[in-house]
């Protein structure tokens, strides 16, 4: 237990490209409530009590220490999504997979870090299938069919006319009790989809295999990062359908607004914990593309204020924009109504701490949660004044065709 793997796609990766694989933590912080945690370390073990982003803090403070770290400390942190809600004033349910917040420190010589990305396995392509061929799969282990998500998407398009929010992300959970290794899901995804941020956490009682393309959160010394991601296109079969598809995305205004409301809130985040006048979007709805999917992206950047550590970084922009709504509050208020249990990882962060000023968050979206009771595999999207409740439920199914693709074969090994 405690291994983790984290191997990315360059330019906009781990790191920029940077690979870890590392085990045998020095220390680990297990936070299951929004009162105390669990300190782990090879001389004690001990209860800490406050709230997940202080006790956070605390452990990057106590793990790299207060003076110069030499490259060889590292810290893996993931984040239940669900640990934001008391920030928001919504009462958390009761988590089904794992804990609020987790966290490792490893350290030399039971880390590796290489500038090169980590080959996992070669790529395949993702196997051809109709739109129907993949609904049937997911229906098999959804917890809601197609026409529930389309009713949820109608309440959601109710709140927009009555003024309550202007975009709100709905998503409902894959479910299955059986699974080969996770180690294989993580290596499967990988194969099928190289993303900027792919990795594989083991937390003891339960395993992420995370293949998300979306960067919630980077620091560079004094300058936080943020990429969020809206608009979503198939891949064509041609070299003309591909260009047509992103041509298509990058000119959709439905999907430009989605990403335009979602800016304009992560430089509202931005805005609170950087100095005045130094945040900025320094690209906008650029398209990137991925194995199978096109999306599009934009880059926001500010100057951080001085003495402002990860507790507020963290309270100001958890959860991400992209995956919650604007307003920020009333849409997590909305989706807490609508959707169908607690997310857990889903829609959180995992992030890679190379020393306190430099590290990577991602989203964990397109993640999978792995224990003893089985898989989880959280699916959605982003919901707005024109979209379609039908086309809403068809973009779940695509950007849950590489889970469905790596847990069937899976199955098979």
């Amino acid at each position: 237990p405690y291994s983790v793997v984290f191997a990315g796609s360059p330019p906009h990766a781990w790191g920029c490209g940077l690979s870890l694989h590392a085990c045998n933590p020095k220390a680990t912080l297990r936070v299951t409530n929004f009162r105390e945690a669990r300190f782990t370390s090879a001389a004690s073990s001990e209860a800490w009590y406050g709230t997940p982003f202080d006790l956070f803090e605390r452990f990057c403070r106590e793990f790299f220490g207060s003076g110069e770290v030499s490259g060889e400390r590292h810290v893996v942190v993931a984040i239940a999504y669900d640990a934001g809600l008391p920030l928001h004033g919504i009462e958390p349910r009761r988590l089904q997979r794992g804990p609020l917040l987790w966290a490792a420190g490893y350290e030399t010589p039971w880390v590796a870090v290489s500038d090169a990305p980590i080959v996992v396995d070669q790529p395949k392509p993702l196997p051809e299938e109709s739109a129907a061929a993949t609904a049937e799969k997911a229906v098999k282990l959804a917890a809601w069919d197609a026409s529930q998500h389309e009713r949820a998407v109608r309440r959601a398009l109710d709140y927009i006319a009555a003024g309550d929010i202007y975009q709100v992300n709905l998503a409902y959970p894959l479910r299955a009790t059986r699974l080969g290794a996770a180690w294989t899901l993580f290596r499967l995804m990988q194969q099928l989809q190289p993303v900027p941020f792919g990795a594989y956490v083991h937390g003891g009682d339960f395993e992420l295999v995370c293949n998300s393309p979306e960067n919630f959160l980077s620091r560079r010394g004094e300058w936080l990062v943020t990429r969020p991601i809206k608009g979503t296109r198939r891949r064509g079969a041609s070299a003309k359908e591909d260009l047509e598809a992103m041509d298509a995305l990058r000119s959709d205004p439905k999907e430009r607004a989605e990403l335009t409301m979602i800016v304009d809130l992560e430089r509202n985040d931005l805005g609170r914990i950087c100095e005045y006048g130094s945040v900025e979007v320094t690209s906008h709805a650029e398209v990137e593309t991925f194995a199978s999917l096109h999306h599009l992206v934009s880059t926001v950047r500010g100057r951080l204020r001085r003495g402002a550590g990860w507790s507020e970084i963290l309270h100001s922009m958890f959860p991400g924009g992209s995956v919650t709504g604007a307003p920020k509050c009333r849409a997590m208020q909305i989706i807490d109504e609508l959707e169908v249990g607690a997310r857990g990882f889903y829609t959180g962060a995992l992030g890679w701490l190379r020393s306190p000023e430099e590290a990577d968050f991602a989203l964990l979206i397109r993640t999978a949660v792995v224990d003893a009771v089985g898989v989880e595999y959280w699916t959605g999207g982003g919901i707005v004044a024109d979209s379609s409740p039908a086309r809403e439920y068809q973009e779940t199914l695509l950007k849950a065709r590489v889970f469905l693709a790596g847990w069937e074969e899976a199955q098979r090994r």
